[in-house]
């Protein structure tokens, strides 16, 4: 089904009901991990059939007027559709009534959710170097040019990896001393999010972040393999 201000826009679509897995599930996102990746992987070790479909670049001007907030990603569940990534996230955690988000373990949740605010802190701590490239103005820099802003990226980018990237590295290695997973034996939401953002930085996609920036960190780079060695996990990145 087309992408139409129907199946889109806020204002048609109807609250949500209930929290289930019987769908039909429909995940809108560009064909990228971003902030997409969380969600389709929790849907993948759910077990619950989404669709996932992936929009182009060139086509989000015309689409983005019929979003909600003006973004991406978004959840269609039936003629329902969810906004916020981490909402997404928790949302394929309850429909799944599994170890995802034990609901029946309170202790669980609540250490769940401290990873993920933790996640936020590093995400946050990354972003102004990542749209000091990107989005300049967001910084303050309305009128900058080309080699200043590339002084400028450079020197945010290689602050945050000498500052604030071995600060966080060295929180996650703490949390992964005595567990297979970020919060327990099994895996949980929160490595949903974590993994994707830790792959990000270890691609070398991003000028000034060495693609071997996760090689002083053996507990992370054997975390990552255990994740990506899922069965489920495997079979969903074997083609890409």
């Amino acid at each position: 089904r087309g992408l139409t201000p129907a199946t889109m826009g806020g204002a048609n679509g109807k609250p949500i009901a209930t929290v289930d897995a019987t769908g039909p599930f429909r995940l809108v996102y560009f064909d990228i991990e971003g902030a997409g990746e969380k969600v389709r992987l929790a849907f993948v070790l759910a077990g619950i059939p989404f669709e996932d479909q992936r929009i182009k670049f060139a086509d989000w001007a015309s689409l983005k007027p019929k979003t909600k907030y003006g973004q991406v990603p978004i959840l269609q569940i039936g003629e329902t559709e969810l906004y916020q990534s981490n909402a997404m996230l928790k949302y394929v955690g309850l429909a799944s009534k599994s170890s995802l988000y034990p609901t029946e373990d309170p202790v669980k949740l609540v250490l769940i959710e401290e990873v993920l605010g933790l996640l936020g802190d590093f995400q946050a701590a990354w972003r102004p170097a990542f749209y000091s490239a990107i989005r300049p103005a967001a910084l303050g820099h309305f009128e900058i040019e080309d080699e200043a802003k590339t002084a400028l990226v450079k020197k945010l980018r290689e602050t945050f990896m000498t500052t604030d990237f071995p600060k966080f590295m060295d929180f996650f290695t703490q949390k992964l001393q005595a567990t297979a997973f970020i919060c327990g034996p099994e895996p949980t939401i929160a490595d949903c999010a974590l993994v994707p953002q830790l792959r990000y930085f270890a691609k070398g996609v991003a000028d000034h972040v060495p693609a071997d920036c996760l090689k002083p960190y053996p507990a992370i780079t054997a975390y990552i393999d255990r994740f990506l060695a899922l069965p489920k996990v495997a079979e969903w990145y074997a083609d890409k």
